[in-house]
């Protein structure tokens, strides 16, 4: 996150929001509220929203900015699409060793920038709203279920991952896909 915040761009809003009142557990409902409506706003004002990983590889952020119609830029080496989306129509991906890259990406995609915030609108409509996620999970739910057999098999070997590199988990992982 360090990196993301040094980065600096003319056209483009970063704010910290770690210590920022109403992010917190224990905020009075009101200041809460002011938190959410200045986000709100903040979401609106901009094309692109950077998604860095959370505590995990992935990030609320990129169903907030999918919500609000804008194209999540996602900086995440461990992140793994949740199945259904197109993600590359609506959404652009950025190594975390890249981070620097970030505003000349921005740039080179500026011009595509309302067509895929809209294309992750209707993404988000489609997959992760209140009306759609419960059928989203219950499908992906099933696809493990008829995948049991693959699982089994990572259970299995999966005390053998602490002698994988990196690159030898991520080809593991995409051959039990």
């Amino acid at each position: 996150r360090g990196h993301v915040l040094g980065l600096r761009d003319a056209g483009g809003l970063i704010r910290d929001t770690h210590s920022e009142p109403g992010r917190g557990y224990g905020q009075s409902p009101a200041t809460y509220e002011r938190y959410k409506e200045a986000y709100a706003r903040d979401l609106q004002s901009v094309q692109f929203v950077l998604c860095p990983r959370g505590v995990g590889a992935s990030s609320m952020r990129i169903f907030e900015a999918m919500k609000a119609g804008r194209a999540p830029v996602i900086i995440s080496d461990d992140w793994t699409p949740p199945a259904g989306p197109h993600w590359t129509e609506f959404s652009l991906r950025v190594a975390e060793a890249d981070v620097v890259r970030v505003p000349s990406l921005l740039a080179e995609h500026a011009q595509h920038a309302h067509a895929m915030g809209q294309r992750a609108r209707e993404a988000w409509e489609r997959w992760f709203s209140p009306e759609s996620a419960f059928q989203t999970m219950g499908a992906e739910a099933l696809r493990l279920v008829r995948h049991a057999d693959r699982w089994d098999r990572l259970r299995r070997i999966a005390h053998y991952r602490s002698f994988l590199t990196r690159e030898g988990a991520r080809r593991l992982r995409a051959s039990m896909k």
